[in-house]
């Protein structure tokens, strides 16, 4: 009677064990489920709101259509972008976009093939944009025709 009591106990002690083995089992299964499926939705709310992101529109590849590229030695904005009128290197002046400039006397001129010249090569009719410092103008940077958007 001893040894049945026994194997009783012993019985009921490995069902109890393997009970608890597929519970924690059980509940291990339903963590990753639930961890799978928070995955999945995190997928599908997010993936459609990234494809319209700025970033991923920035990866595709820049088209340089429309676009004008400058020399390096160009700065990145000028203080005005229009069409020479006229000038006067006696008198120091430039008539651009029906305004009057004086022209600083270390005033620079860029042209697009050359960092380095003078303001003899500056003709009537050429886009140029300007830098201006105490209403003067110190740099003039000659432009390709198709930058002059008439106001």
């Amino acid at each position: 009677m001893k040894a049945t009591i026994t194997q009783f106990q012993t019985s009921t002690m490995m069902q109890s064990t393997n009970q608890f083995q597929a519970a924690n089992q059980f509940q291990a299964a339903t963590q990753f489920q639930a961890a799978l499926m928070a995955l999945i939705i995190s997928l599908v709310l997010v993936f459609p709101i990234a494809l319209h992101s700025p970033l991923a529109q920035a990866e595709e590849p820049a088209s340089n259509e429309g676009q004008i590229t400058l020399p390096d030695y160009y700065p990145k904005q000028f203080d005005q972008i229009g069409v020479i009128q006229s000038m006067s290197t006696s008198s120091k002046t430039l008539y651009m976009n029906a305004s009057r400039f004086k022209l600083k006397p270390e005033v620079r001129v860029y042209l697009l093939n050359s960092p380095i010249a003078s303001l003899s090569q500056l003709k009537q009719n050429m886009v140029i944009g300007i830098k201006v410092k105490e209403k003067k103008i110190i740099g003039i940077w000659v432009l390709p025709p198709e930058m002059h958007r008439p106001s």
